[in-house]
């Protein structure tokens, strides 16, 4: 069943420093696929996906990240 949850993107230039570059609050079910768009570029060379508000556990199967020319 659908629950809301709460995620929080960052990237980091060397692995050790992030910044968060989006927090998402949205109501998710499992089995589904999601995108998020940023409405501008972000570079970063490490990125990190952290969720932060579940009512149960929370396991990612791919996570991708996609550049446009």
């Amino acid at each position: 069943s659908p629950a809301t949850v709460t995620h929080v993107i960052e990237t980091s230039p060397d692995g050790v420093s992030y910044t968060v570059v989006s927090t998402i609050t949205q109501s998710m079910t499992s089995g589904l696929d999601y995108s998020f768009d940023f409405g501008a570029p972000i570079s970063g060379r490490f990125w990190r996906l952290r969720t932060t508000s579940s009512p149960s556990w929370v396991a990612w199967i791919d996570v991708g990240v996609f550049a446009c020319p």
